[in-house]
């Protein structure tokens, strides 16, 4: 389910593993982006950026009877920026 995921866990073995846990990183970005709140950005980032910031949007579907939330991304859009900046703020929470 998305968002309930943590956000970093580290794998238990004899090599150290690290899961990133995207959806718990996606879902507080976009709400705060369309609030305009808390995410502040360079003025010299091209518009493009933006767009692929908003390439993706949670949907919800019925899997077996339970509503299962899940990322898609709009179709032709790209998600470079998106990807660049969920990695980061993982990164910034170890």
């Amino acid at each position: 389910m998305a968002g309930n995921r943590p956000i970093v866990r580290k794998s238990q073995g004899k090599v150290p593993f690290w899961n990133f846990g995207v959806d718990g990183v996606k879902a507080p970005l976009s709400n705060r982006r369309s609030r305009g709140r808390t995410v502040r950005f360079s003025a010299d980032l091209e518009p493009r950026y933006y767009e692929e910031l908003a390439s993706e949007r949670l949907v919800v579907k019925c899997t077996r009877g339970m509503p299962a939330r899940r990322w898609e991304r709009k179709p032709g859009a790209r998600a470079e920026c998106l990807d660049a900046t969920v990695y980061a703020l993982a990164a910034a929470r170890l």
